[in-house]
């Protein structure tokens, strides 16, 4: 007879999977870096920059994940926040799912309103700021 599994068990399957598959997603992906990076080329111009000569909030994406798959962080940080940003708020939600399937749950990332608000604000600005401080503007890749 088939056993039917509650929505916690299911719960913690999908976590317990996801524990496992992110580090070999993240091995494989450190194994064919050079490949993946090599499809950059293919990537075409921001439309936004060509036409305005302004930086859309995605300039620079593509250039900070190339930077994080070489291991050079803070080159990844001036290209874009946005990457870096999303790879450790990643992180971190990972450690959280780590210590639940161990039974102990914890809350590193917050979930209120003011958290989400004051982010979205500090990107907001961020990319509207890149435009006028060449300092914090992504730079074209060596």
């Amino acid at each position: 007879m088939a056993q039917t599994l509650t929505a916690e068990q299911k719960r913690k399957r999908t976590e317990l999977a996801a524990v496992v598959g992110i580090p070999v997603l993240l091995l494989l992906l450190y194994l064919f870096k050079r490949p993946i990076v090599s499809l950059v080329q293919f990537v075409g111009t921001c439309g936004f920059y060509t036409v305005t000569g302004k930086y859309c909030p995605g300039c620079g994406n593509t250039r900070s994940v190339r930077c994080m798959l070489n291991g050079d962080f803070l080159l990844a940080l001036r290209m874009n926040l946005t990457m870096p940003f999303l790879t450790v708020l990643g992180a971190l939600f990972y450690i959280e799912m780590i210590f639940d399937l161990l039974g102990k749950r914890i809350r590193i990332v917050p979930r209120k309103i003011w958290f989400l608000t004051a982010v979205l604000a500090f990107f907001g600005i961020y990319f509207i700021v890149r435009n006028f401080m060449p300092g914090i503007a992504p730079i074209p890749m060596p």
